[in-house]
């Protein structure tokens, strides 16, 4: 199950009506939430309900003037990323936990312009390091633990983290192209029984 913070409208009744004008705003937009590291679902406005709205905190549509600049939203998780690395969230369907999804998209380039090269014996990622994560807990949940795993070390590792106000922070290790991190949950009884 996706564990998204905002959810970004695909303008299809726009697109019904041939008004295609709004999908490139909709590019535009989708590309800023990426770039900024925020977690968000993508569903199309004719099919999306009243319900299924109010589980996000904020819900972008590509047509509106009421989208506020992307770098000044508040209350949303924080990754201090490079705009090469992409992450998405998920829960799975048992078990109380998140997992953080992590892909870095950074390689040296084929020398040829438009050439992918020779397809994976020519991939040449470049690591990256140093990506902070500042994320927000599910309401009445404490994390337990948090352990990072990737193809380069598949041995889960235990990180560091500092929680805070229904916030945890944590440092990533460096790692090549993908790397997930998983965040054990349990109920937060204290703040739990105040409710």
């Amino acid at each position: 199950r996706s564990h998204a913070e905002a959810l970004l409208l695909f303008p299809r009744n726009r697109v019904h009506e041939g008004d295609v004008t709004g999908v490139e705003a909709f590019k535009q937009l989708g590309q800023q939430l990426l770039n900024q590291h925020i977690l968000f679902d993508v569903k199309p406005d004719d099919i999306v309900t009243p319900e299924q709205l109010t589980a996000y905190k904020r819900v972008f549509k590509p047509s509106s003037e009421e989208n506020p600049p992307i770098g000044t939203l508040e209350g949303f998780s924080r990754f201090e990323a490079p705009k090469t690395v992409r992450v998405s969230a998920s829960r799975p369907a048992k078990g109380n936990e998140i997992t953080l999804h992590f892909v870095n998209y950074n390689r040296e380039e084929p020398a040829t312009k438009k050439s992918a090269g020779m397809g994976i014996a020519d991939e040449k990622p470049i690591a990256v390091e140093g990506i902070k994560v500042d994320f927000i807990l599910p309401a009445g949940f404490l994390a337990t633990k948090v352990q990072v795993v990737s193809p380069e070390t598949p041995k889960p590792i235990d990180l560091t983290m500092e929680s805070k106000n229904g916030r945890i922070s944590f440092a990533m290790p460096k790692f090549l192209v993908y790397a997930i991190v998983r965040i054990e949950l349990a109920s937060d009884e204290k703040n739990n029984q105040k409710n």
